[in-house]
Parts: C-alpha cells; sequence; structure tokens
C-alpha cells in the first residue's frame, strides 16, 4: 500500500464552529451538567454523555434491559493533548445511565493520566518545586490504584556519607522513564528540590546518574513522550 503525505492541511470545521461546540461539551460537566461527575479538579473538561439500548439477539430489537453508557472527552488546554473515551457495556442495575456510570470512569482515567505523565492543569506552573510528603504519598497511591499498567519502578538512593559541612551525600540513581511522582518519593526528607519541565515522563536529569547529589542541592528533570 503506498502512503502519500498531504502537502497541505483541509479545514473540516471553522473556529467559531469548535469554539462553540467545545464550549457546549465543557457545560456537559459543569455543576449542573449532566456529565459534571467527568470534572477533574483543576482542569477544565469538555465531555458528551451517552445512554444507548443494545440489540436484543432473540427479537432484534432493540432491548428494554441492556444498555452501553459512554462518555466521551478531553481535557482543555493542556499539552499534550488527550481524548478519553470511556464506555461500559451493560452496566449493573439499577444505575446505568452514563452520567452515573461512565462519566465517573472517565474521571477515574483522566486523573490516572494526568497523575501518569505530569500533565499540568490549567495555568500550573511547568517548573516547580518537590510538593510536601503527603501529598506526593496521596498521589503516588493514586498513580497506582489507578494506572496498574505503569506499576511503581523501585529505583535505590544509596548514601555514600557526608560532605566536609556535615551534610548527607547519595549517589544519583538514573530517574529516565520514571514518572515525576514515582521519582519524587526517592526523595522524601531528603532536603533535596525537585525542578521539572515539560510533560511526560523523565527523558533527562541534573545531577546524571551515578554523580554525588548533596543534600540541599537541586534536582533538574526534563520529561517527555
Amino acid at each position: 500500500m503506498e502512503r502519500r503525505s498531504l502537502s497541505h492541511w483541509v479545514e473540516i470545521l471553522s473556529a467559531d464552529t469548535v469554539k462553540n461546540v467545545t464550549d457546549a461539551m465543557i457545560s456537559v460537566t459543569s455543576k449542573d451538567g449532566s456529565g459534571k461527575r467527568a470534572a477533574l479538579d483543576g482542569y477544565v473538561v469538555a465531555g458528551k454523555t451517552g445512554t444507548a439500548q443494545t440489540v436484543d439477539e432473540k427479537t432484534k430489537r432493540y432491548s428494554q434491559t441492556r444498555y452501553i453508557s459512554s462518555f466521551g472527552g478531553f481535557p482543555v488546554g493542556v499539552s499534550p493533548k488527550l481524548v478519553i473515551l470511556a464506555v461500559l457495556d451493560e452496566p449493573s442495575r439499577p444505575t446505568y445511565y452514563a452520567s452515573e456510570t461512565a462519566a465517573p470512569l472517565f474521571k477515574e482515567i483522566l486523573n490516572a493520566a494526568v497523575t501518569r505523565y505530569a500533565i499540568p492543569s490549567v495555568g500550573e506552573l511547568q517548573i516547580k518545586p518537590l510538593a510536601s510528603k503527603d501529598n506526593l504519598k496521596k498521589r503516588k497511591e493514586e498513580a497506582i490504584a489507578l494506572s496498574q499498567a505503569h506499576p511503581e519502578p523501585t529505583v535505590p538512593l544509596e548514601l555514600l556519607g557526608t560532605s566536609p559541612q556535615g551534610k548527607k551525600v547519595w549517589r544519583m540513581p538514573s530517574l529516565r522513564g520514571l514518572t515525576v511522582q514515582e521519582a519524587s518519593a526517592l526523595f522524601d526528607d531528603t532536603r533535596v528540590t525537585i525542578r521539572t519541565q515539560g510533560a511526560g515522563v523523565i527523558e533527562d536529569q541534573t545531577p546524571n546518574a551515578e554523580q554525588k547529589l548533596i543534600e540541599g542541592e537541586t534536582v533538574s528533570l526534563r520529561l517527555g513522550f
């Protein structure tokens, strides 16, 4: 099969149409919207609920007892861009409406994605200091519970001794491939500051692996996909 690249972009929808549809989808996740349970604090979520009857294999007609519930949407204004479709085939009765089933599932998936890939919320700075110990612990637990496909790697932080100034000295481990949350958890109680740039998993680090890390220093992490 021959593959050809497009020589130019073709506009399918006008900018005004895209904005109007997006605004309408944002209203779905507002406090009065049918998909309010898909909303995630810190993010502007646009989406649409869907509740449909399935076809009864025996009668070949729409079933009155079997449904498919779905919620499709995306967080607005984030980078990288995400589109998520959560679908439940025959959710447990008596609750089968998408607003009560697929919308909360969408929220869990979105929360797992932004946690796993350290996607900043709207207005959040790309470079930020190390979060509090309690917050790191909470986000670490959420990442493990909601993203079983990415178990937390085990990376040792080896203590080498102390500096002439009495500060602890560690051997810097390789953090490549970890999330910010996974890496930050290694430095609990070390008085080390974490600075990040970008979104995704860790691609580069300073200090490099095997170099010395002294208590009170800053670890800089560059993220990507």
